[in-house]
């Protein structure tokens, strides 16, 4: 369950889990394919990749989960120093120390250039960090606000002004945060008694929206306040195993799907705009309807 989407300037940041890794880079409006971007790391050698995000100056990040990484890379493409071991993980799984990665599978960054990680793999106290916009370790936040109590393998994370959200997987719950690590409330993502929910990936929109991907009973894309109040279910049968999601200004709903495998783009109100199949194909990125392929240099 890996790759990752991200949405910035109006343009569609999609992190790329197989074959040679680069992150595509796509018109949100137009859906055709302006760039593509190699990912090549400051150190060791990039494994695996999962939630991607960009800062205000366009910086890259990827999660790396294998790596136990944070990737980081210039707009061009241009290698910058990463956060955590840049390597091969090794057995035992991953310590839960505060200021080491784990398994990084989310990413986010916020208007100032702090970036904020989840780790999945597991139950760790120390699942969400924050750090400086030079890597530095800064903090991390407590799960339900109490100490010692832990994230159960979170995986998503977003951030939206001064708040963040962390979509815990293994809990069914969203955490909600100020960016300086002050716990507001937690809320289940739940919607009928007795459901098994596990949210894996979250994002925000303008109107103070989280859509949050759910891969428990059901695979959906449901709707929630801030506040955590359930809104709706806007999609349903349309996926089948999402892994990230990415809304624009104009209300187009762009799906990583099937593991990874498959990127689809739905209107606001559930309408399949665009299917791309054979998204993670190492030359042809193709589109459709209508059939459109777009091929990488010659």
């Amino acid at each position: 369950m890996f790759g990752g989407l991200a949405y910035q300037n109006d343009l569609l940041l999609i992190a790329h889990a197989n074959g040679t890794p680069r992150v595509t880079v796509v018109g949100a409006g137009s859906l055709e394919l302006e760039f593509t971007i190699p990912v090549v790391p400051a150190k060791g050698r990039i494994l695996a990749c999962a939630g991607i995000a960009a800062s205000p100056t366009f910086v890259i990040h990827i999660a790396d989960p294998i790596a136990r990484a944070i990737h980081r890379v210039s707009p061009f493409g241009r290698p910058l120093p990463s956060l955590g071991e840049g390597r091969a993980a090794t057995l035992p799984i991953a310590p839960d120390h505060r200021g080491e990665l784990a398994e990084p599978s989310g990413v986010a960054v916020d208007n100032r250039g702090a970036i904020y990680t989840v780790s999945a793999g597991g139950t760790r106290v120390y699942a969400v960090q924050k750090y400086a916009s030079n890597g530095r370790f800064t903090g991390s936040f407590r799960a339900f606000g109490v100490p010692g109590e832990a994230f159960a393998s979170a995986r998503g994370i977003c951030c939206h002004g001064d708040l963040i959200f962390v979509a815990d997987t293994g809990n069914g719950c969203v955490h909600a945060y100020k960016t300086n690590g002050a716990f507001l409330q937690v809320f289940s993502t739940a919607i009928m008694h007795g459901e098994r929910s596990a949210p894996v990936f979250l994002t925000s929109d303008a109107e103070r929206n989280l859509w949050i991907l759910e891969r428990g009973d059901r695979h959906e894309l449901r709707m929630f306040t801030f506040g955590g109040e359930y809104k709706k279910t806007v999609l349903a049968g349309e996926i089948e195993a999402p892994v990230s999601v990415a809304v624009t200004r104009d209300g187009v709903i762009f799906i990583l799907d099937e593991d990874g495998d498959r990127l689809r783009a739905f209107s606001r109100g559930g309408e399949l705009l665009r299917d791309f199949i054979q998204f993670l194909d190492h030359d042809v990125f193709i589109g459709n309807p209508p059939n459109v392929t777009y091929r990488r240099g010659p």
